[in-house]
This record gives C-alpha cells, sequence and structure tokens, in this order.
C-alpha cells in the first residue's frame, strides 16, 4: 500500500493534534492546583481549550474529516495564547519574550494546521469523499 505525500501529511496532523491535546491535557490537570496568579490560571485554562479542541481535530482526522475551520482558529488561538503567557506567567520572562513564544507558537501551529489540510481542495473529490460516494 502507498501513502501519498498528502495522506502522509494528514496522519502527522492527526498525530500532532492528537499528541499536543493528550499532553496540554495532562499538563494542564498537573498544573492546576499549581496555578495562583492570574496569569497562570488564565494560562491553564487556555491550555484546557487547546487540549480539548487539539483532541476534536484530531478525532476530525482519525474519521477522514475536514476538521471545521472554527476549531482550526480556535486551536491555533489557544495555543499561541498559552504557548505565549506561559514564559510570562509560569517562566517568569518579560512580555517582549512572550509575545516571540505566542507567536512562535502560532506558526507551529498553523503548520499542522496546514498539514491536516492536505488531500482537502476545495471544489475536488478527495479519495475519502469518492469512497462514500460509492
Amino acid at each position: 500500500m502507498k501513502i501519498s505525500a498528502s495522506q502522509a501529511c494528514r496522519y502527522l496532523a492527526t498525530l500532532l493534534f492528537l499528541y499536543l491535546g493528550a499532553q496540554g491535557l495532562w499538563s494542564a490537570c498537573v498544573q492546576f492546583d499549581d496555578a495562583v496568579t492570574l496569569g497562570q490560571r488564565v494560562q491553564t485554562a487556555m491550555q484546557f481549550g487547546f487540549s480539548a479542541l487539539g483532541l476534536a481535530a484530531g478525532a476530525f482526522l482519525v474519521l477522514e474529516r475536514p476538521v471545521p475551520v472554527a476549531i482550526e482558529w480556535a486551536w491555533t488561538i489557544t495555543l499561541a495564547l498559552a504557548g505565549g503567557i506561559a514564559a510570562v506567567a509560569w517562566g517568569e520572562t518579560s512580555i517582549p519574550v512572550g509575545i516571540v513564544g505566542g507567536v512562535s507558537t502560532a506558526l507551529v501551529a498553523l503548520a499542522i494546521v496546514w498539514l491536516g489540510r492536505r488531500g482537502r481542495v476545495r471544489g475536488h473529490v478527495t479519495e475519502t469523499d469518492a469512497r462514500e460516494t460509492s
């Protein structure tokens, strides 16, 4: 069985969504009681958010369904906010470092979303769609 490049991209995105979702959920649960400051509480909430959204996105891809755009954007935003706020709230770094961390995290998140969108072309029938209609 030969795997196409678009399938490989989607498989990688599925693994990354599920891994980040599971790891984020575990970490948020562990740090929940230690979140004392407002920044730490907000970051933990963002972590729970991107975890749930990542697991949902991974589930869509496992089921060979396109991830809704709203989930993709919400996941990207919550992941970027969690990454940026964590540097400041937990790492006690400066706000500019947090901004760089958030932007960097957003770029990685967008790359994962892009991987998950491979094989999903507007106006064209994908292999999965063709199997479902036959």
